[in-house]
């Protein structure tokens, strides 16, 4: 099982606690950013009594990765890291089975050329892709469509896909997978393409 914690200072892709701190620090990142955009520019204009400057044309220059910066936090402002007492829920579920826990993944924002989709949690087990989103921005159908078609294209085998919003439900078929024997290499390529295809 992939084991993580929501005390580590950095958080990896598909942990628990990993949309709360990437966040954080794409809103830090994206604020110096921009300041630095702003004191390069009002450098120029102060120096020069012009905004036609050398100055000027640096700051626009700047201004490009600190755009992407901004954009990649308001992609994230939707979203935030799941539930702790449903995290430890899951991985009670997954020690059930002594010969193979399942994987738990946390915290993926899967985005497509159109959209973003939270994935609060994957449970992974035999092929089996069992998550649960806590956004009411993500759409289950079409998130559910979405990663069978980018698995399908990228030849990753899988058995079911399912995305619930209902938590009850979520855990029900959690209860009805979690001591089904895994197979190991093909859950973990599900567990890393997840992480692939993430932000």
């Amino acid at each position: 099982m992939f084991k993580s914690s929501k005390t580590l200072n950095n958080p990896q892709k598909g942990s628990f606690g990993y949309i709360d701190y990437t966040k954080k620090k794409a809103l830090i990142t994206s604020a110096l950013s921009l300041a630095s955009v702003l004191i390069i520019f009002f450098t120029g204009v102060i120096i020069y009594n012009s905004n036609k400057s050398l100055f000027s044309i640096i700051a626009a220059v700047a201004a490009i990765p600190a755009a992407k910066l901004i954009t990649g936090y308001i992609v994230r402002v939707p979203y935030k890291t799941g539930d702790a007492k449903l995290y430890e829920t899951l991985k009670a579920k997954s020690a059930k089975n002594a010969e193979y826990e399942a994987i738990i993944g946390a915290d993926f924002i899967i985005s497509s050329s159109s959209k973003s989709m939270g994935i609060t949690f994957a449970y992974i087990i035999n092929g089996k892709v069992i998550c649960y989103t806590a956004s009411n921005k993500t759409n289950t159908k079409e998130t559910e469509k979405y990663i069978k078609e980018v698995f399908d294209n990228e030849g990753t085998q899988y058995s079911q896909i399912k995305v619930y919003s209902d938590e009850s439900k979520f855990l029900k078929n959690v209860d009805e997978v979690s001591t089904e024997k895994g197979k190991e290499c093909t859950d973990k390529r599900i567990f890393e393409k997840l992480c692939v295809y993430s932000m």
